[in-house]
């Protein structure tokens, strides 16, 4: 990569070779997982502990053993630069995160995008159990954070990203199991609101913010009155399985269920 891109700020920086091919890329310094979820387009300064960063022991890992982005829906660094003392990450650029492409349109703040078609919110499902499995199975780590602000489309493939709660050393992989639930369950909420608002964007926007921090209780009041029954059934099976049931399994049965 040309070293001059490093002098340059707040812009997408570079190319670099990924799945492949060459596609543009972003650079973050960024010492929190988090803080780069939320502000994916700006340059952040990097802290030094690399080591210890979440996202680089998940390059690493994955590294090891041959785990690509593309196969496992994992965002993780592809590279890793060093200049003037400071680690420079280097991640394929994603167009926006499902949370972003589910709010309203950043430059208005009116005109609500909607939330997705069935297709969609299967292949999302569908995306996010094969990282999961990633995760759990080839790496051996819980993430911790399963959410739509965490999990990033591109070219209508959509990969998790934001390992910043993961859990190497004692991976918690129920946690994951409810997290991943409750998102599908967000999800398919969201496209109710959607079907109740979808004319006024001021009103949908309000109901979806509070969305992702509802309860349980109540997300599945609204999926067992609009869905079949079958779908909270799987829910309860799925986060009660055993160790061997894989997230894909869960999927599969989901989406067979939405596809009716």
């Amino acid at each position: 990569m040309d070293s001059q891109a490093f002098e340059e700020t707040g812009k997408i920086l570079g190319k670099t070779r990924v799945w492949e091919e060459v596609k543009e890329v972003k650079i973050s310094r960024d010492p929190s997982a988090k803080k780069y979820a939320e502000k994916p387009a700006e340059l952040i300064k990097y802290g030094y502990d690399i080591d210890n960063h979440p996202d680089y022991q998940i390059a690493k890992r994955s590294s090891e053993t041959g785990i690509t982005i593309e196969g496992s829906h994992l965002l993780f660094p592809v590279e890793l630069h060093k200049k003037g003392g400071e680690n420079l990450f280097v991640y394929p650029l994603m167009e926006a995160s499902v949370e972003d492409l589910t709010h309203s349109k950043p430059e208005t703040g009116k005109g609500g995008v909607s939330f997705f078609e069935l297709e969609d919110t299967k292949r999302i499902i569908n995306d996010v159990a094969i990282a999961l499995d990633a995760l759990k199975i080839k790496l051996g780590v819980s993430h911790g954070d399963i959410r739509m602000r965490n999990i990033r489309v591109r070219d209508g493939e959509y990969y998790l990203a934001d390992f910043s709660e993961s859990n190497f050393k004692n991976p918690d992989f129920l946690t994951d199991k409810v997290q991943f639930c409750h998102l599908i369950k967000c999800l398919l909420v969201g496209k109710l609101i959607d079907q109740t608002y979808g004319d006024r964007p001021e009103a949908r926007e309000e109901a979806i913010n509070p969305l992702t921090s509802q309860y349980d209780e109540w997300l599945n009041t609204q999926v067992g009155e609009h869905y079949p029954n079958t779908i909270l059934e799987e829910f309860q099976k799925f986060e009660r399985s055993s160790a061997e049931v894989t997230n894909q399994v869960f999927a599969k049965k989901i989406g067979e269920i939405l596809s009716g």
